[in-house]
């Protein structure tokens, strides 16, 4: 494959972000005056990218003399809401995905280099292991982390990009620090896993962004296709669909990064995946894409999710309305992916967000206080 070089495989994601349109208010563009592009090609896929580093830049406002797209949710200020977020953790490669424990122990991922980390409560830093990609990543042009979870047993679970079979899809660390490729996924069906969620009794589901897939590995045994529709799948010409995934109530929530959605898919008791529907949409389609990434339930049944392509914080209702509750831009956030939750005391709830795009200077998990459905 040629190379991408630095952090190519964020600069393909943020491809997908530059391609939106972002209602007024919240405008992301590229600046390309200094910036090339070509076309690679890699497993038979033809994407853009972006060779040198690239830098978004969101714009505030729009002329008031230019014609307003439909409304999407406009940010609303909230009680509890810290005017900053703390810094927590950085890495060199940045970090995608984020699991956070019921003692406020977070583990995440280095986006380039592999490595998995956890941080205790106190903000001591171990590093867990390092995933084997089995091809040189020096330039990060081949593997990437993404999702992060963690299991009863003590392990923590992690999607690799890969496109290669020896690493491609869900790595196991257990207790002792060792790592597994526990869940395969051959890359030839599934070009782009991404994240991952357990259900109750244990059975894993991971999303596909390429095909817009859900896959599901019963516990100790082998993935496959589970669902997959067009309401996850990206349009064409894109990478990106079915992203964050959450588990509630018998449901698996999907977020579709391009399309802007949320699908809502019922798990009959069988384990059979039931009829797919729209449960919330973070912008209108077609009248500017936000991104959602992502997804995390508070302690009240709220669906939170961050857009990578808005850099916003959606509160979404148990009846499906969807309301900006924090403008992560203004918080010096450029391209938030993932979020997790603290436990709260019933007056505050701790939010913490990675964020692979951080600039220098910028943290790559933060954490902002919150009031729990304000």
């Amino acid at each position: 494959m040629d190379s991408r070089g630095s952090r190519g495989i964020l600069a393909i994601m943020q491809d997908e972000r530059a391609r939106q349109k972002v209602s007024c208010g919240q405008v992301a563009t590229l600046d390309r005056d200094h910036r090339l592009w070509r076309i690679l090609t890699h497993e038979g896929d033809t994407m853009r990218l972006l060779v040198n580093s690239a830098c978004f830049v969101l714009l505030a406002a729009c002329a008031s003399t230019s014609t307003a797209p439909a409304a999407s949710p406009q940010p609303t200020a909230t009680a509890c809401t810290v005017g900053a977020a703390d810094p927590v953790f950085s890495t060199d490669g940045g970090t995608e995905g984020i699991a956070v424990e019921k003692d406020g122990t977070i583990y995440t991922s280095d986006f380039c280099s592999g490595e998995v980390f956890r941080v205790d409560p106190d903000g001591n830093v171990t590093t867990l292991t390092t995933i084997p990609y089995g091809v040189d990543n020096s330039n990060c042009d081949i593997g990437t982390t993404l999702g992060v979870a963690t299991s009863e047993n003590g392990s923590v679970w992690v999607v690799a990009w890969s496109g290669v079979p020896e690493s491609n899809g869900v790595w196991r660390i257990a207790p002792d620090g060792s790592a597994e490729l526990s869940v395969p996924m051959p890359p030839e069906a599934a070009a782009i896993p991404n994240d991952l969620v357990f259900d109750p009794d244990g059975a894993l589901y991971i999303t596909e962004s390429k095909a817009g897939a859900v896959w599901k590995a019963e516990p100790g045994e082998a993935a496959e296709p589970w669902l997959t529709t067009d309401l996850l799948a990206p349009p064409e010409g894109q990478d990106f669909g079915a992203n964050g995934i959450a588990f509630r109530e018998g449901n698996l929530y999907v977020a579709n990064f391009a399309r802007g959605t949320i699908i809502k898919v019922p798990v009959e008791n069988d384990g059979s995946p039931g009829t797919p529907a729209v449960f919330a949409t973070i912008a209108p389609h077609g009248e500017g894409l936000t991104g959602p990434d992502g997804l995390e339930f508070d302690a009240l049944g709220n669906l939170y999710t961050v857009t990578a392509g808005g850099a916003q914080m959606v509160r979404i209702s148990p009846s499906g309305e969807a309301k900006v509750v924090l403008d992560l831009a203004a918080l010096g956030l450029t391209f938030p992916t993932g979020i997790g939750f603290a436990p709260t005391d019933g007056q505050t709830e701790v939010a913490y967000i990675s964020n692979p795009g951080a600039s220098e200077g910028e943290a790559d998990v933060v954490k902002v206080n919150m009031c729990p459905g304000d």
